[in-house]
């Protein structure tokens, strides 16, 4: 099973639901997305994880690169893995993901928790957000659009401004 909350109007939900199906599906992997902002809510609840050997995995969607706006400042997660007894994987960037995954997954099949821990890169928007963005643009009235598109502009030329 798969368990991804998909707004922000989730923050927290991710940790406790995937113990929970997980509790109510023990022959099933389950695995969740959640974010580093959310894991710092719940994230505790892991040890629900570790105590009843789950097995589950948290893939921790960690845009650190962000984490300035979010006052979060640097969390090493490998460090609250281990303090947790979870199992730790980082994916840093896109060379060996499958094998990373692969690992992870037998970590769990063995009834140990696991954060995986997914650098997110915002240098380049991803196919999903193109989408979304061209989704919500197109719902806009003209003259909104005009103005977005005359702000991108000025931002182009001008810079993009700090803050």
């Amino acid at each position: 099973m798969f368990v991804s909350p998909t707004s922000f109007n989730a923050m927290g939900y991710c940790v406790p639901a995937v113990n929970a199906i997980k509790l109510a599906n023990p022959d099933r992997q389950v695995v969740g997305i959640v974010g580093d902002g959310a894991m710092v809510i719940n994230g505790m609840e892991a040890l629900t994880a570790v105590r009843e050997k789950l097995g589950t995995v948290y893939c921790l969607f960690n845009n650190s690169e962000r984490n300035s706006r979010k006052n979060l400042g640097h969390i090493n997660w490998g460090s609250f893995a281990d303090a947790l007894e979870c199992g730790y994987f980082p994916i840093t960037n896109n060379k060996g993901i499958d094998t990373i995954v692969r690992r992870a997954l037998e970590t769990a099949a063995q009834g140990q928790p696991v954060i995986l821990d997914i650098c997110i890169d915002y240098s380049r928007k991803s196919y999903y957000a193109e989408q979304q963005e061209k989704a919500q643009l197109a719902q806009l009235p003209g003259r909104d659009k005009l103005g977005i598109v005359k702000r991108a502009i000025v931002r182009k030329i001008m810079g993009a401004r700090s803050g």
